[in-house]
């Protein structure tokens, strides 16, 4: 398990069409970019695992229960990884990087609860 240190949290409405609102990590600038390599990192570590296993490959692609989605299939270990990624790599709009979004963070830990790679967010 790895901490990273958050200022506070941010609650944005719902938006039209949805009835829940989405909650982000308000981190310092050094905070992201050490949850952002370190989930880099995890991803790399699990990728390449997954290459050279098939049985976890085809996990991987398997969607699982307690992983719903509005709409679609219920999410696969894959889908959650990419959610993460594109929590790294997202910017608002001036081109800074976006706070991380609680409930990626919330769905990588249910999935790899009691490892290495669990992320516990710490307020300061």
């Amino acid at each position: 398990m790895c901490n990273f240190e958050y200022k506070s949290t941010i609650i944005m409405e719902p938006r039209h069409g949805t009835n829940y609102s989405t909650i982000y990590y308000r981190q310092d600038p050094e905070h992201r970019e050490q949850l952002a390599e370190y989930i880099k990192l995890c991803i790399e570590q699990i990728v390449k695992a997954l290459s050279t296993d098939s049985d976890a490959a085809d996990w991987a692609t398997t969607p699982l229960k307690g992983f719903k989605r509005v709409g679609k299939p219920n999410r696969s270990p894959s889908d959650i990884l990419e959610e993460m990624l594109d929590e790294v790599d997202g910017k608002r709009r001036d081109g800074r990087p976006k706070d991380f979004a609680k409930a990626p963070i919330d769905r990588w830990n249910k999935l790899f609860s009691n490892t290495d790679y669990t992320i516990e967010m710490i307020k300061r």
